[in-house]
Protein backbone atom coordinates (compact mmCIF):
# COMPACT_ATOMS: atom_id res chain seq x y z
CA UNK A 1 0.00 0.00 0.00
CA UNK A 2 1.39 3.40 -1.00
CA UNK A 3 1.80 6.24 1.48
CA UNK A 4 1.11 9.72 0.11
CA UNK A 5 3.30 12.61 1.26
CA UNK A 6 2.49 16.30 0.88
CA UNK A 7 5.61 18.19 -0.22
CA UNK A 8 5.35 21.96 0.28
CA UNK A 9 7.66 24.89 -0.33
CA UNK A 10 8.88 23.65 -3.71
CA UNK A 11 10.60 26.10 -6.04
CA UNK A 12 8.25 27.04 -8.88
CA UNK A 13 10.75 25.56 -11.35
CA UNK A 14 10.37 22.05 -9.88
CA UNK A 15 8.97 19.45 -12.25
CA UNK A 16 7.21 16.20 -11.36
CA UNK A 17 10.13 14.33 -12.91
CA UNK A 18 12.66 16.10 -10.68
CA UNK A 19 10.54 15.49 -7.59
CA UNK A 20 10.47 11.78 -8.46
CA UNK A 21 14.25 11.70 -8.98
CA UNK A 22 14.97 13.19 -5.56
CA UNK A 23 12.63 10.91 -3.65
CA UNK A 24 13.66 7.85 -5.68
CA UNK A 25 17.03 8.01 -3.92
CA UNK A 26 15.20 6.46 -0.95
CA UNK A 27 13.58 3.94 -3.35
CA UNK A 28 10.02 2.86 -3.92
CA UNK A 29 8.42 5.97 -5.46
CA UNK A 30 5.09 5.00 -7.01
CA UNK A 31 4.18 8.50 -8.20
CA UNK A 32 5.31 12.10 -7.91
CA UNK A 33 3.21 15.07 -8.97
CA UNK A 34 3.77 18.82 -8.76
CA UNK A 35 0.39 20.61 -8.62
CA UNK A 36 -0.05 23.13 -11.45
CA UNK A 37 -2.45 26.07 -11.86
CA UNK A 38 -5.08 25.22 -14.44
CA UNK A 39 -5.20 28.59 -16.17
CA UNK A 40 -1.49 29.34 -16.42
CA UNK A 41 0.17 25.94 -16.21
CA UNK A 42 2.52 27.35 -13.55
CA UNK A 43 3.56 25.33 -10.49
CA UNK A 44 1.71 26.13 -7.26
CA UNK A 45 4.82 25.30 -5.21
CA UNK A 46 3.64 22.01 -3.74
CA UNK A 47 3.10 18.43 -4.75
CA UNK A 48 2.58 14.85 -3.65
CA UNK A 49 4.84 11.82 -3.60
CA UNK A 50 3.56 8.29 -3.09
CA UNK A 51 6.16 6.04 -1.46
CA UNK A 52 5.87 2.26 -1.49
CA UNK A 53 6.39 1.89 2.27
CA UNK A 54 6.05 4.03 5.38
CA UNK A 55 9.65 3.26 6.37
CA UNK A 56 11.04 4.75 3.18
CA UNK A 57 8.63 7.65 3.43
CA UNK A 58 9.85 8.55 6.92
CA UNK A 59 13.51 8.22 6.00
CA UNK A 60 13.16 10.54 2.98
CA UNK A 61 10.96 13.13 4.70
CA UNK A 62 13.58 13.52 7.46
CA UNK A 63 16.50 13.53 5.09
CA UNK A 64 18.72 16.58 5.04
CA UNK A 65 19.27 15.89 1.33
CA UNK A 66 15.57 16.45 0.60
CA UNK A 67 15.47 19.63 2.71
CA UNK A 68 18.61 20.98 1.07
CA UNK A 69 17.32 20.23 -2.42
CA UNK A 70 13.95 21.84 -1.77
CA UNK A 71 15.55 24.97 -0.27
CA UNK A 72 18.21 25.35 -2.94
CA UNK A 73 16.55 24.45 -6.23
Amino acid sequence: MAHKLFIGGLPFSTSSERLREVFAQAGGVESATVVMEQGTGRSRGFGFVEMATARRRTRRSRSSTARTWMAGS
